[in-house]
């Protein structure tokens, strides 16, 4: 995220993956009350409510996961930055609403 370092704690979480061979599963584990947590349930929440958004979201992961297969830095170097602007997005919609301070 914008104005956060990846070694900020506010950005630090666990992350699993599956055993070698298992169906694929993905799992973040986050601290309640840290930004990163607000992050991933706002985010969530949006996207919930927005199919189109959450189409295009699909749409953009499935693109660079078949375009940098094996180059995570490149995925995440376009991924990062759209996510950042989902989450933007997320916020001011919250605030315009008023179910969340900014």
């Amino acid at each position: 995220m914008i104005g956060y370092k990846d070694q900020d704690i506010e950005m630090q979480k666990l992350y699993f993956r599956e055993p070698k061979g298992s169906r694929q599963t993905h799992i973040h584990v986050r601290e309640v009350g840290r930004f990163n947590q607000a992050y991933a349930l706002l985010f969530r929440d949006f996207l919930r409510k927005n199919d189109a958004v959450a189409m295009a979201y699909e749409k953009i992961k499935r693109s660079l996961a078949k375009r940098f297969p094996n180059d995570i830095d490149a995925y995440y170097e376009i991924k990062d930055p759209y996510m950042d602007t989902l989450f933007c997005a997320a916020n001011l919609l919250n605030v315009k609403n008023g179910t969340r301070e900014n």
